[in-house]
């Protein structure tokens, strides 16, 4: 068997509320690193720090140490809910000194938008037999899809709280009823909109470092801010941005340029946020200036401080 010998074991440095990292080194005897890695008595990932056993092994390196003909072993362990981990009620209770938020996260993820783009033609009249001169056609747009890259970005705040009559079903229900409401709503923080959802929501036990008979829960809040896609400054030549359908003149192309469909908000968008983007009938009468209207179809409800009543937030 490989002998290993502990250099460091690794004391847990707290970082945050909830967050620790520790570093412990082995001399193993062997010269092979790979060799060194799999030696018995060497951390494995996933594996506890035997001061912590919350804390896990996330990173492992082995080095060749020529002068005592062994590998430098070092396994780094971390706990750290807000990185995405999943924590478990008792990890976070027993470290917490009193009721409030856990830890808070930041993410953002690339979406497409996609939204429509419309391109003037002339329809031919549904003849059976042909005439001299032809009649005149109509004026017409043909529809294909543009598409746009936008980054939305996600707060969510683990909180723990207090409740009361959560100990009977109507109790439940009356409990969770405002972030039922809530989700899926746009709630208005310093001045932009963020679309609510509930990611967690959970009872502590005795089991979890709470006093028997309290009622504290666990929850996860998010909001995602959506930036929509903005109107570009520059467009190609023989394109348009329309603000109304009377403005199109004798642009071949034409873009959405639509308010965000509430009140209040000045920007224009190509697709606003939070937001499908639709076009009337393609098919018109002979005017030049007639074209289809684009609309935005808002996908949530406004309930600007819908976010006061949820449980657990001050």
């Amino acid at each position: 068997m490989t002998q290993v010998d502990e250099l460091r074991p690794g004391s847990v440095s707290q970082t945050g509320i909830i967050s620790a990292i520790a570093t412990r080194t082995f001399r193993v005897w062997t010269r092979s690193p790979n060799g060194a890695l799999a030696a018995a008595g060497v951390p494995q990932y996933g594996a506890g720090h035997p001061d912590d056993t919350s804390m896990t092994v996330v990173a492992r390196n082995a080095i060749r140490e020529t002068a005592h003909d062994a590998c430098i072993v070092s396994i780094d362990y971390e706990r750290s809910f807000s990185q995405g981990g999943e924590a478990t009620e008792l990890e976070v209770f027993d470290t917490l000194n009193e009721l409030g938020r856990v830890s808070t996260d930041i993410s953002s993820k690339v979406a497409v938008s996609r939204y429509p783009i419309l391109r003037a033609r002339e329809i031919a009249p549904a003849e059976a037999v042909p005439v001299d001169p032809p009649p005149e056609g109509r004026k017409g747009w043909a529809a294909f899809d543009g598409a746009a890259d936008r980054v939305s970005t996600t707060v969510s705040i683990r909180i723990a709280f207090q409740a009361v009559h959560t100990r009977t079903l109507e109790g439940l229900f009356y409990f969770s009823r405002p972030i039922t409401e809530q989700t899926n709503r746009l709630h208005l923080v310093g001045g932009l909109l963020y679309l609510f959802s509930c990611r967690r929501l959970s009872q502590a036990t005795e089991g979890d470092g709470v006093e028997p008979n309290t009622e504290v829960w666990d929850a996860e809040y998010s909001w995602t801010y959506d930036p929509g896609v903005k109107v570009p400054s520059i467009l190609p030549d023989g394109w348009a941005v329309d603000t109304t359908a009377s403005n199109v003149g004798n642009s071949e192309v034409r873009l959405p340029a639509l308010l965000f469909p509430a009140p209040g908000f000045s920007d224009r968008y190509i697709v606003p946020p939070y937001s499908d983007v639709l076009h009337g009938p393609l098919e018109l009468a002979s005017d030049d200036l007639d074209s289809p209207e684009f609309y935005a179809k808002l996908n949530h409800e406004i309930d600007a401080s819908g976010y006061v009543g949820l449980p657990g937030l001050i």
